[in-house]
This record gives structure tokens, C-alpha cells and sequence, in this order.
């Protein structure tokens, strides 16, 4: 992926909330390189400015870095969620908001499931 599609991936993953500028993922992209987590490769292509482009891809331990914070992050939310699932929606309906806990757990009841669903796709 070259510099200019990981800024439009990141402005799209993040619901045209975040749009980097070039100034702040080149430099990025340069500590990732120098760190030994992404590649940097040089493609001819025509129709480019200047005949070239520079693309970049996660190295063995690039892969293994993003592994590692994605399992951190999972285990977050998972953490994060049987809290609400669990005494945060049983609170609720101790102090009498019993359709309100019910319409939440019915939310993520939902969410979960389409969850699993997208993970079984790939």
C-alpha cells in the first residue's frame, strides 16, 4: 500500500473523523521502516508522478508486532464487555431499569453475533 491509500484507509476506517496528513505519516511510516516493521519497496509504474511509486508492507515482525497489540486490544474489549454484560446490566435493573438492561443486553447480544459472523467469514 503506498503512503496516499494509507491515509484515505485510515480517513475511511475512522468515518472521515481522522484524515493524516502527509507530514505526520511519512515521518511515522520512516520510524516503522528504521524499526524493522514495515518494508519500503520502490514500483515503476507509469502514469505516477515521476514514474514511481513507494509502497509499503508489514515485515514477519511487523506482522508479529500488530499480532501482539490486536490480542492486547481483543482482550480489552472482551474484558470491557463482560463488565458491561455482566454487574453493569444486573445494577441497572436492581435500580429499576430493568427495560433499559434488557434493550442493551438485546444490543449486544446482536453485536456479538454479527461479531462472530465476521469472524467466521475471514
Amino acid at each position: 500500500m503506498h503512503g496516499y491509500e494509507i491515509i484515505k484507509k485510515i480517513n475511511e476506517l475512522t468515518a472521515n473523523q481522522w484524515k493524516p496528513a502527509a507530514g505526520s505519516i511519512y515521518p511515522l511510516l520512516s520510524y516503522m521502516k528504521d524499526l524493522g516493521l514495515i518494508d519500503v519497496v520502490v514500483v515503476e509504474e507509469e502514469g505516477v508522478r515521476g514514474g514511481r511509486k513507494i509502497v509499503y508492507a508489514l515485515t514477519n515482525k511487523g506482522w508479529q508486532q500488530l499480532n501482539e497489540i490486536l490480542t492486547r486490544k481483543v482482550q480489552l474489549y472482551a474484558n470491557f464487555l463482560d463488565l458491561i454484560a455482566g454487574s453493569s446490566l444486573k445494577a441497572l435493573e436492581e435500580h429499576g431499569f430493568a427495560d433499559s438492561a434488557k434493550a442493551l443486553r438485546s444490543k449486544l447480544l446482536e453485536w456479538a453475533t454479527q461479531f462472530q459472523k465476521r469472524l467466521a467469514e475471514g
